[in-house]
């Protein structure tokens, strides 16, 4: 017989079952999971994403070098830059 489900544990599914089963191997969408939900408020990301779609496709000149080249990097690494 199986191991009985602490309160806790009970609670979590019940979570999962109202939000939707949902799977994923895309990193770009791990990486935005887990930063909403250990690191940034959603409200804050939003603010964020409005910015950026509301942006012309015009080539954008960044001012801090440094900051920008990471930013590359990191876009290849998640494989999100090709």
């Amino acid at each position: 017989m199986g191991k009985k489900k602490t309160q806790q544990e009970k609670s979590h599914d019940n979570m999962r079952l109202a939000s939707g089963k949902f799977t994923s191997r895309n990193k770009l969408i791990v990486f935005l999971y887990l930063l909403g939900r250990d690191r940034l408020p959603l409200g804050l990301i939003e603010g964020i994403m409005e910015q950026v779609e509301g942006m012309s496709s015009e080539e954008v000149v960044y001012t801090n070098g440094w900051l920008a080249q990471w930013a590359e990097y990191t876009a290849d690494r998640l494989g999100e830059n090709d």
